[in-house]
């Protein structure tokens, strides 16, 4: 198990010696959110018995869950990233001694070059959740929490390291020619508390099996307007639902039967899609066979695609 900062004695005097190499861990350049716990209950964890399935598409299908509760959250890459932790809080005592209270707060701070303002409603998204953060060094690998089952057991966990939800942040800067500030969102945040660096860990590219997390992009939202619904088929409008304003609507395009999942929540099975047909672009027919009136289906995308949109729709079947 993970243990706190709090519940770190035991009555076992370890041996000191160390390996010849030790691993680096390296500043974030990217950070990936992850939910703590998914809606069936179950934690969102990589355990020992999956190292041998890590590959880019276990991480990709991670992206592209249909369930948003087991779902991977990539953000954008960040310019002079920094992670610290403050110094930790001692009582002191008048003979000189002291005892120690608490460890210092860690803050994960980097900024975003570029980034439209409506991306902050992302950031502060966040603070809603309980999750936590799998970091990124600039080789594509991850670092989070390990937590052991037992001696090399298959459940031993790699896990995201969790949050202070309340303290995460952005803030947005202008595009400025006189005081020479680029446009940017400055994104902070704190872990929680109780989480303890002794179990830090990293995957290395033996475990990750070649993966390079930085190419992770995060599905991106999108508006679906749903049209013509029948026993085999109905028609989707789909177009990009992000900083949004009285502008033209950008269609999503170029999506085919295989970047999406049809699942009917009535008799909870996946219904075969025959046909995708974009008509025109950004509106697509899809086909399928008869399902039963009253169904209620729910489109989502599928978990392997590779095209990086989000929609969550669903259809009742008339």
């Amino acid at each position: 198990m993970c243990k706190s900062a709090f519940c770190a004695c035991t009555s076992e005097t370890r041996n000191t010696g160390v390996p010849p190499a030790q691993r680096k861990f390296k500043t974030g350049d990217k950070i990936i959110y992850v939910p703590r716990f998914a809606d069936d209950g179950t934690e969102n964890v990589i355990l020992r018995s999956e190292l041998a399935s890590l590959n880019q598409a276990f991480f990709q299908a991670k992206v592209t869950d249909p369930d948003p509760s087991k779902r991977f959250y990539p953000l954008g890459v960040f310019t002079e990233p920094n992670d610290v932790r403050e110094d930790p809080v001692f009582k002191d005592y008048a003979d000189g001694s002291r005892d120690f209270i608490r460890q210092g707060r860690r803050t994960y701070t980097g900024m975003l070059i570029g980034y439209e303002p409506a991306y902050g409603a992302v950031i502060k998204s966040l603070s809603c959740q309980f999750g936590g953060i799998l970091t990124i060094d600039d080789c594509g690998e991850p670092t989070g929490l390990f937590c052991e089952d037992g001696a090399n057991s298959a459940n031993d966990a790699f896990k995201p390291q969790p949050l202070n939800a309340s303290s995460i942040y952005s803030l947005f800067a202008l595009f400025s020619v006189t005081n020479s500030t680029t446009q940017s969102l400055t994104v902070s945040l704190d872990y929680d508390m109780l989480n303890d660096d002794d179990n830090l860990r990293n995957l290395s590219e033996t475990d990750m099996n070649g993966a390079n997390l930085l190419t992770l992009e995060g599905l991106r939202p999108t508006l679906s307007a749903i049209s013509a619904e029948a026993t085999t088929g109905f028609v989707a409008a789909i177009q990009l639902d992000f900083a949004r304003g009285i502008g033209a609507s950008v269609p999503i395009t170029g999506l085919v039967s295989a970047d999406f999942r049809l699942y009917n929540e009535t008799t909870l099975a996946t219904v075969a899609i025959s046909s995708v047909t974009e008509i025109p672009k950004g509106t697509y027919l899809f086909t399928f066979a008869a399902q039963t009136s009253g169904n209620v289906l729910t489109l989502t995308q599928a978990s392997g695609t590779t095209k990086p949109f989000g929609i969550e729709a669903e259809i009742t079947i008339p």
